[in-house]
């Protein structure tokens, strides 16, 4: 039979001989029948490409094997190593990297440079805590973890970029420089900072200055008081008593000195105010180099200056004043005045209405009142001196004011007599032990545990006096009747 070039398969459900050659088209079975097969029909020509081809395919065959890109197992000489090769040992993702070329796991040495784009970072730890990168605009070194970043070196120092400049300085078992412009103005020093240069800040907190000299000069205590000339609080009290000034936060300043003036204000050129002094921003008085003045505040406030020409002036609502200011008071009376002369009392007939002689039952009381005057001690006196109290004469009051009585008329409208009336309550002070002054102190954290005291000066209990012109709830009414004597004795004078 001839051959027959088969171009189709039609399908066959049944086997119809031996001779089959079965083949799957499509997922359909198909099956050829094949007869008169002889040996001839393999012809030379293919068994000579068949042989070409087994040739060719011999891996034992150096040749075979180079051609095709690939080693003998005589030509590796660590063959284990190469069978047990994984991807993730490959130099580069696209093996363009040799082996002699790459970095071993383990550690070596670099010769080249390492090129990172912008936020591709180096990171070290296990956690990445540690990261060296570029983002594009500024150059970081940023450590996340819980620990320190510690530069260690014996010689470290921050400079410029291209070395010219330096920022900080740092020497081991030496100091520490801060530069401005490559010019030192901070350096530590064996014993402390030095400061080329001034020194602006917000605030200061110092538990000491020292000027170099035997002692201290200026003290900042735990408190933030301020101490010249002394570690001590409170340098004028009497349980200290040492030379120095103190200047505390709340304002206060003290200011003890030996055998000289405590304190010396100057004013130069002109006159005028030397020393003010004030009340919740209000002046209260004044020292200048034409007067000396001391009032108080309010309405109806009094005060004293001391001016030129041998004079002291009384003040009211902060002026001089003219017959408005009274010395001393019903309730608070002055004791002994010491003069060269007597008091000058205005007479001047331009400043009296109301002028006429004494009318009979005037001159009656002046009649009766010399037969008044009597002798008499101070029971104030007599308590503090006892036996030694000396004895005074006078006119009692009420005997005045009855003689006026006598005759029809009233005491009071007569100047020589005087009743005041005012109210009073008296306060118990409790007396004040002294206490030492404390500093404060902190924690490690600046924290305070334990807040600073003022010292204070001891004094003993006493009894202190509120007084009201008006009647107030609490306080008792007092009266106290007195004499201008000037005008009495010139009234007794007329009867004469």
């Amino acid at each position: 039979m001839s051959s027959i070039k088969v171009s189709a398969l039609t399908a066959k459900t049944t086997p119809s001989g031996s001779e089959e050659l079965l083949i799957n088209d499509g997922g359909t079975s198909k099956k050829i029948t094949i007869d008169n097969v002889t040996e001839n029909n393999f012809t030379d020509t293919l068994k000579s490409k068949l042989d070409a081809i087994e040739a060719s395919a011999d891996v034992t065959d150096t040749t075979n094997v180079t051609s095709a890109g690939a080693l003998m197992d005589s030509e590796v000489t660590n063959l284990a190593a190469v069978k047990a090769f994984d991807t993730t040992d490959y130099a580069t993702a696209a093996q363009g990297t040799t082996a002699d070329a790459a970095l071993p796991k383990a550690g070596g040495t670099m010769t080249g440079d390492i090129t990172l784009g912008d936020n591709v970072k180096a990171k070290f730890g296990a956690g990445d805590d540690l990261q060296i990168y570029h983002d594009g605009s500024n150059s970081k070194i940023q450590d996340t973890g819980v620990g320190e970043l510690q530069l260690l070196g014996s010689n470290l120092s921050i400079k410029s970029w291209d070395g010219a400049e330096s920022y900080i300085d740092c020497v081991d078992n030496s100091y520490v420089q801060l530069r401005h412009d490559n010019a030192v103005k901070l350096a530590t020093t064996a014993t402390g900072v030095d400061v080329t240069g001034s020194v602006t800040c917000d605030g200061f907190t110092s538990t000491g200055i020292d000027d170099n000299a035997t002692s201290t000069a200026i003290t900042i205590d735990a408190s933030e008081n301020v101490l010249v000339g002394t570690t001590q609080n409170n340098p004028t009290s009497s349980g200290v008593n040492v030379a120095g000034q103190e200047f505390s936060t709340t304002g206060g300043v003290r200011s003890t000195v030996a055998s000289n003036a405590a304190a010396t204000f100057n004013r130069k050129t002109d006159d005028g105010g030397i020393v003010l002094f004030r009340k919740d921003g209000t002046t209260v008085g004044s020292i200048g180099s034409g007067e000396f003045s001391i009032y108080g505040v309010g309405a109806n406030n009094t005060g004293w200056m001391f001016a030129d020409g041998s004079a002291v002036l009384p003040m009211k609502n902060s002026a001089l004043s003219d017959n408005l200011v009274d010395l001393g008071s019903a309730s608070y009376r002055m004791d002994d005045i010491y003069a060269t002369n007597g008091t000058i009392q205005t007479s001047d007939e331009r400043e009296k209405q109301d002028i006429q002689a004494l009318t009979t039952a005037e001159s009656n009381v002046a009649t009766a009142c010399k037969g008044l005057l009597r002798s008499f001690r101070w029971k104030d006196s007599v308590a503090e001196k006892g036996d030694d109290a000396r004895i005074h004469f006078g006119i009692i009051a009420q005997d005045l004011q009855d003689a006026f009585a006598a005759e029809g008329l009233d005491a009071g409208r007569y100047a020589m007599f005087i009743s005041s009336t005012w109210y009073e309550k008296e306060v118990e002070v409790p007396a004040v032990e002294a206490v030492e002054a404390v500093e404060a102190t902190y924690d490690d954290e600046g924290a305070e545990l334990t807040p600073a005291v003022e010292a204070v000066e001891a004094k003993d209990a006493y009894t202190r006096t509120y007084t009201e012109d008006e009647p107030t709830d609490g306080y008792t009414e007092r009266t106290r009747l007195g004499v201008r004597y000037p005008e009495l004795l010139a009234f007794i004078i007329s009867a004469i």
